[in-house]
């Protein structure tokens, strides 16, 4: 499960791919389950994870 989320973290960061691609790129059939998932590991939504990390790209 765990390894499945990095791999998110690496697609939200890298790609466009919305968030519903993403999930079911890493093997969640559930958008809903898939968010819950991430913000439970990463402490923040996928959106929310997105928005900063490639803002601290960007820098």
């Amino acid at each position: 499960m765990r390894l499945r989320i990095l791999n998110a973290c690496d697609l939200l960061v890298n790609t466009l791919l919305s968030v519903t691609e993403i999930a079911l790129k890493v093997g969640f059939y559930e958008h809903s389950v898939f968010s819950r998932m991430f913000s439970k590991l990463m402490g923040a939504s996928p959106r929310a994870y997105r928005n900063v990390h490639r803002k601290n790209k960007r820098s």
